[in-house]
């Protein structure tokens, strides 16, 4: 390492005119500081002991894209759906339809079946 922190590799090979006179030497010092830079941001990115846990899931079938949408949901409202009140809900039910859940054929009978309420017209009643 340089007095100004750069951190070298250095390589020298001796010329010699015969078998012990050294005539010469050929020195390369080469700059690593950028590379070990760079390696140290490359082992930090795959050190898979400090990331988080991945919980991404790449589901095979619509039916289960659903369920994981549901339970997203009411897992991020934070309280179970028996103690989930009218207005909390309606409000899952609105971002169940920004995200465009009720495209699906089905889907408001499950999301009825979700959010125990009776029927797929109390979704439709919290859609309006």
């Amino acid at each position: 390492m340089t007095q100004d922190g750069i951190i070298l590799k250095a390589s020298t090979v001796y010329i010699r005119k015969f078998k012990d006179e050294i005539i010469g030497s050929l020195c390369i010092n080469y700059n690593r500081t950028t590379l070990i830079i760079h390696l140290e941001q490359i082992t930090t990115f795959n050190n898979s002991d400090n990331q988080e846990e991945n919980t991404e899931f790449f589901p095979t079938d619509v039916i289960k894209i659903l369920d994981t949408i549901f339970n997203q949901l009411i897992t991020a409202k934070g309280i179970s759906v028996e103690d989930m009140k009218k207005k909390d809900k309606m409000e899952i039910v609105g971002l169940l339809d920004i995200k465009d859940a009720f495209l699906i054929k089905g889907s408001t009978d499950k999301a009825a079946l979700a959010l125990g309420v009776s029927t797929r017209y109390t979704i439709y009643n919290y859609l309006e």
